[in-house]
């Protein structure tokens, strides 16, 4: 399943700490603060333990993060302005590179 995962974190090493998690977990960054991840249930729940983890008892009380869970066909035909993004290439869904 595709997960949605976006933060408004006040603190920038808080913020860089999740940022690093998650790009280390293989999500692909959509906006500053809007990151994509293709996960398997046992996959979300250590991505849950370990943003549990990062995330700290030190937090705001403004600090938010959501995850939401996205079906894939509705990934692929979301409407974008802006730089365009290949939503399969950026998942690692295919293997297909143009030169």
């Amino acid at each position: 399943m595709i997960y949605l995962i976006s933060y408004d974190i006040t603190s920038n090493k808080k913020r860089y700490k999740i940022s690093k998690l998650l790009k280390g977990q293989g999500a692909v960054r959509l906006q500053k603060s809007v990151f994509a991840i293709h996960l398997s249930r046992t996959g979300l729940k250590g991505l849950r333990q370990s943003l549990h983890k990062a995330w700290g008892t030190a937090t705001k009380n403004n600090d938010k993060l959501f995850i939401l869970k996205i079906h894939q066909t509705a990934f692929h035909n979301m409407s974008m302005l802006g730089q365009q993004l290949d939503p399969i290439l950026a998942l690692g869904q295919a293997s297909v590179v143009v030169i």
